[in-house]
């Protein structure tokens, strides 16, 4: 058994989950994935970035089965991720440009069984990173086509998934959850994301406008 249930076995199924195209087999081995972190949440805490990264593989599936899939191993991988870190800034990173192919519904439940998990107290951080994931990728698309035609405009990113999951959030939090948060948002970017300050501060003065006004 020990020799079984080791560091490099379990590398081994990571890389065999984001190998396969087989749904039904990537189904399988998530599931054996999330009852190792039951058994044994130190052994799959090792590798809980791979992971996190495999993960990103499987979400784009909108079958029922998938789901239940996913939000089991969520709600194993967390716990691990958190016992290792305080910090989910990296698992918000990496969680939030899996979306990116994803069906807006399909975001919208991943994103709030996360919430969940994390605790609705990560409200603030998880909206955060949405607006930061969409602020690079404005960035990015400056550095790469240096014309402004091809660059997202502040006002323009409204119009952007990451903005619009972040308003899909809020809206289905009770006012007394989101209200603060958003107090607390902006606290957070002054902290956390002093290299984009400007343009952070104002995309989420945008968003807590349009909030105010609902």
């Amino acid at each position: 058994q020990d020799n079984l249930l080791n560091n490099g076995n379990v590398n081994l199924l990571i890389n065999f989950i984001r190998s396969t195209e087989d749904v039904g087999t990537r189904n399988h081995g998530l599931s054996l994935i999330a009852s190792l972190a039951k058994a044994f949440p130190q052994l799959v805490s090792e590798n809980i970035i791979d992971l996190f990264v495999a993960i990103g593989d499987a979400v784009k599936q909108e079958d029922s089965h998938s789901q239940h899939v996913m939000e089991d191993l969520l709600s194993v991988l967390v716990p691990c991720w958190l016992s290792k870190t305080t910090s989910i800034e990296k698992l918000l990173q990496i969680f939030i440009k899996s979306l990116t192919d994803v069906a807006e519904h399909r975001r919208v439940t991943l994103m709030m069984y996360l919430l969940r998990t994390l605790g609705e107290n990560s409200l603030s951080t998880v909206i955060m990173y949405l607006l930061y994931t969409l602020i690079e990728r404005g960035s990015h698309s400056l550095s790469k086509h240096k014309k402004s035609h091809c660059v997202l405009s502040l006002s323009a990113m409204s119009q952007e998934w990451e903005y619009g999951l972040a308003v899909n959030m809020t809206g289905q939090c009770s006012y007394k959850l989101w209200f603060p948060c958003l107090c607390k948002l902006l606290q957070e970017i002054k902290v956390h994301q002093k290299q984009v300050l400007l343009p952070m501060l104002h995309l989420a003065l945008q968003f807590i406008l349009l909030k105010l006004q609902d």
